[in-house]
C-alpha cells in the first residue's frame, strides 16, 4: 500500500500571495493540529493578517518586526505547509534586508 504524501498536495506560490492571506493559512493549519489558542505566534499570525506587505506598519511596529516575531513563536507548528510558509517568510525578509542596503 502506498502511502498519501501530503506535501505533494500544497502546490500553492505563496510569493504571489500578500500576508493577509498567507495568515488566513497558517491560522487555520495551526488551529487543525495545536492546542495553543492564545499562543504569541498566533498572534503574529492576527497581527499579519493586516498587512499586505512586510514593508506595511502594523499601528507602530514595521511588518518585517511582526513577520519575525511570528516566526521566532512558532517554532512548534510544523507542518507540511508550515515548512514553505516560513521559507517564504524569511524570503521576504532577506529581499526587504537587501532593497534597504541599496537605498
Amino acid at each position: 500500500m502506498k502511502l498519501f504524501n501530503k506535501e505533494k498536495l500544497d502546490t500553492t506560490d505563496y510569493s504571489a500571495l500578500p500576508l493577509s492571506k498567507i495568515a488566513t493559512i497558517i491560522k487555520v493549519d495551526w488551529e487543525e493540529i495545536n492546542d495553543e489558542k492564545n499562543s504569541y505566534g498566533l498572534e503574529m499570525a492576527n497581527a499579519m493578517q493586516e498587512l499586505n506587505s512586510i514593508e506595511d506598519d502594523y499601528y507602530l511596529d514595521p511588518g518585517i518586526r511582526v513577520v519575525f516575531g511570528f516566526l521566532e513563536f512558532s517554532k512548534n507548528w510544523r507542518t507540511y505547509k508550515s515548512k514553505r510558509i516560513k521559507a517564504d517568510l524569511k524570503r521576504r525578509i532577506e529581499e526587504l534586508n537587501k532593497k534597504l542596503k541599496k537605498q
